[in-house]
């Protein structure tokens, strides 16, 4: 299936994002067994694809922020299609396209910082930077950019019940945002053994030097 701009995830047959619909295509094929539209914004105004994942009979996505362009890292060049923030996280029907929940972000979501599995979706709330933004009358130019805002605001981990989205725990770990101490990187599940009791964990890196594991069940 040949187009621009896509988002892959491949689970029973393959899902692809681009980014106005969602297609559910025969991962042996290529077939299209279906198109889904992302939901709309809260506002009502149409939203576009983001984040893409499928498990268990579940089809994951997000509602990206147009408004947010992240400016270049270490040369010029035209980011006015790369989004990196959600305004809305939602679950679908991966064979129907029925809206079974959605979570509005208080602030924002980032999209390296989900993570799914084991019934269960993890993710960052959190402001933007400030220090990300590319100036928007410069956006689409080779213009050098102002200096950034340095810092960035700090958030709140949380955990949802994939079926439902009734929230199931979520933790601060940072309470003043003077510090520049957000959580840089997306959770890891992983399976632990502790005094001889087998654990389904959460581990979350932080720019403190400390590493935060949690029961992904509490």
């Amino acid at each position: 299936y040949k187009t621009h701009h896509l988002l892959l995830n491949e689970s029973e047959g393959a899902n692809v994002a681009y980014p106005k619909i969602e297609l559910w295509l025969d991962a042996a094929t290529g077939k299209v067994l279906g198109t889904f539209e992302a939901p709309a914004h809260k506002d009502g105004k149409k939203a576009l694809w983001g984040h893409i994942a499928c498990e268990n009979g579940l089809l994951f996505g997000s509602l990206i922020n147009e408004q947010h362009i992240v400016r270049h890292a270490w040369r010029p060049a035209d980011m006015s299609r790369l989004f990196t923030e959600s305004k809305t996280f939602f679950v679908m029907d991966a064979k129907t396209g029925k809206l079974k929940w959605r979570y509005d972000a208080k602030q924002s979501i980032r999209h390296n910082a989900i993570a799914i599995g084991a019934g269960r979706v993890h993710l960052i709330d959190r402001p933007v930077a400030a220090g990300d933004l590319l100036s928007q009358t410069l956006k689409r130019t080779k213009a050098p950019q102002k200096k950034p805002v340095t810092g960035h605001p700090t958030g709140n981990l949380l955990t949802l019940n994939a079926k439902t989205g009734e929230r199931v725990w979520h933790y601060q770990t940072v309470h003043h945002d003077i510090w520049d101490w957000d959580l840089p990187a997306a959770p890891v599940l992983l399976d632990i053994t502790v005094d001889g009791r087998d654990i389904r964990a959460l581990v979350q890196v932080s720019k403190q030097g400390f590493t935060y594991v949690f029961d992904r069940a509490t």
